[in-house]
């Protein structure tokens, strides 16, 4: 049998075991939700579809490295790349606190992790093409917001980019102009040719999640958005960039060191 065809196999087995494993954690979740009559959203997100999370990980070989999480208990806005489907779940694996989540309504698709998802609070914003239900989404989540203090986190990109950063969408930095939070990137860097396809990676992978120092968004205007917009992509892609190089750079030294252990008597 041809490796792609046991990878598409394994893909299969994998995506069907992690939705018979939230089947499973839905119930459960349901359940503690009506005991705490649907009050009790930080335990759903920060305990419970935390450990959810970090199992699905063990399952797909990912080990997250964390570094520079932000100390302070201060209302932010997340911001992280988007480099693969299981960003989700490294990302709610974190356990932030008092945060919400944005998310593409698509992912509907997957029943039994959107459920968990609503439970959490989670807003879930429209398709592009229905430009005004996004702004309707956007509007709600400011209120929500406003009124509960709570950290944000949604993705600029909007869509998966395993090479590299996609273009940036408008509407999240509206929302943060108007909230007036700081930003905190958030960059999700896998090793040179780890990334894992679909839901999984084939070995076990090291993934590093890097918090940036915050940017404030006190002093920005609306007319001003696409200059923000691309001035918060420039730090995304220049951490990138210093990162490739820097891994380009180890992994040039390793084969050097191995070349002359083999070289030598």
């Amino acid at each position: 049998m041809k490796e792609s065809s046991i990878h598409s196999i394994r893909q299969i087995t994998f995506i069907a075991m992690t939705m018979g494993v939230m089947v499973v954690f839905d119930i459960l979740l349901l359940l503690i939700a009506i005991l705490t009559l649907f009050q009790a959203r930080r335990l759903y997100a920060e305990v419970m579809v935390r450990g959810l999370s970090q199992f699905v990980l063990f399952m797909a070989k990912i080990r997250i490295e964390e570094h520079g999480r932000p100390q302070s208990k201060k209302a932010v806005f997340y911001m992280p790349n988007h480099p693969s489907m299981l960003d989700v779940f490294m990302l709610t694996a974190l356990g932030l606190p008092r945060t919400r989540y944005f998310m593409s309504s698509s992912v509907w698709t997957y029943v039994p992790f959107a459920f968990a998802s609503w439970l959490m609070g989670v807003f879930f914003v429209p398709d592009q093409s229905r430009r005004a239900a996004r702004v309707r989404c956007f509007q709600r989540a400011e209120r929500s917001l406003l009124a509960s203090g709570e950290s944000i986190l949604g993705t600029p990109e909007g869509r998966i980019n395993q090479n590299g950063l996609g273009p940036f969408n408008r509407g999240i930095f509206h929302l943060a102009t108007q909230l007036g939070t700081p930003i905190i990137p958030i960059c999700i860097l896998f090793p040179p040719g780890a990334k894992p396809k679909l839901f999984f990676a084939r070995r076990s992978t090291v993934v590093r999640v890097k918090f940036l120092p915050e940017i404030e968004t006190k002093t920005w205007k609306v007319d001003d958005i696409d200059t923000h917009k691309e001035q918060v992509r420039e730090v995304f892609q220049r951490f990138i960039v210093e990162h490739s190089e820097a891994e380009y750079a180890s992994l040039s030294q390793t084969m050097a060191n191995q070349q002359t252990h083999q070289e030598s008597p």
